[in-house]
């Protein structure tokens, strides 16, 4: 695995308010890892809030050091977060984040400023990619069943029984749909060219989470008194997967990765367009006769 050696806290994610994050939750540890074959693993000591990230107070974030630090940081940040994309994935979980942490940059074992800015940081990541992904597959499910509402014969919406939902789902399983919901994999994962058991562990996640959601919402809509405490179980079984033997022996390795394109910005020649552009907008600008100090 490539390492980058990480002297001081990333100016990118060097919080100005910096908050204590104590909460433990869902389970998992491997790093790029298959999936847990132990089964008693203890599932969800606490658990990921179950509301808008962004509703949490927002921390913020000042630059310091000078401008190759800044930009070493932002690389440091970018690789880091394009790990843990795929070290959740087969984990659906944070719990110990900062043994990832320590396997991605084995320096942060000493240097416990920097693993503690990781930390903070990337629990904020997997916290909002759980709330967002759980809101885009109700609204996935909700849509399907309107959709079917004027087709003939019984519809999705008539539909409660567990093996008959997941065949639908996975019947009409697309990459377009998997995207849609696991947006967070988009850029790194190349789900069409991956390996036969690679699609096989996405459908069946898709697949068998869609089915949760659409027993969930159908017990909303008939006003079902336990339709809360479901909803606790989905958020249970988000952080299950992780250590489910039925999807055990599924990895990284499994999958094409998509290839992550320099952005234009880094090129040393558009940088230099950059600054002539500049110094030009530096002419053009105007100003009176400036006053003595």
């Amino acid at each position: 695995m490539v390492a980058f050696r990480v002297n001081s806290v990333p100016a990118s994610l060097r919080a100005t308010q910096p908050e204590e994050d104590n909460d433990e939750y869902g389970s998992g540890s491997f790093i790029f890892a298959t999936q847990q074959n132990d089964i008693t693993a203890e599932v969800g000591n606490g658990r990921e809030d179950d509301e808008d990230p962004q509703a949490k107070k927002r921390k913020y974030y000042t630059v310091a050091g000078n401008k190759d630090e800044y930009e070493t940081a932002q690389s440091h940040e970018r690789f880091i977060r394009r790990a843990l994309r795929w070290h959740y994935f087969f984990t659906f979980s944070n719990d110990k984040i900062r043994a990832f942490i320590h396997r991605t940059f084995p320096d942060t074992k000493e240097d416990y400023e920097t693993g503690d800015s990781y930390e903070r940081a990337l629990r904020g990541a997997t916290r909002e990619w759980k709330y967002e992904t759980l809101k885009r597959m109700k609204n996935f499910v909700a849509r399907e069943m309107r959709n079917q509402e004027t087709a003939p014969g019984l519809g999705l919406a008539c539909i409660d029984a567990y093996d008959h939902l997941h065949r639908y789902f996975t019947s009409t399983f697309d990459e377009d749909n998997f995207y849609e919901v696991f947006y967070w994999l988009k850029g790194v994962m190349d789900l069409e060219r991956s390996s036969e058991l690679g699609r096989w562990y996405a459908k069946e996640i898709f697949s068998n989470l869609a089915t949760k959601c659409k027993i969930y919402l159908s017990k909303v809509e008939r006003g079902d008194k336990d339709a809360t405490s479901y909803w606790d179980e989905i958020k249970l079984f988000w952080a299950s997967q992780g250590t489910n033997e039925k999807l055990a022996g599924v990895g990284k390795e499994h999958y094409k990765e998509r290839v992550e394109k320099p952005k234009k910005s880094s090129n040393k020649k558009a940088k230099e367009r950059q600054n002539e552009k500049i110094k030009k907008l530096h002419k053009e600008f105007v100003v009176s006769d400036r006053p003595a100090q």
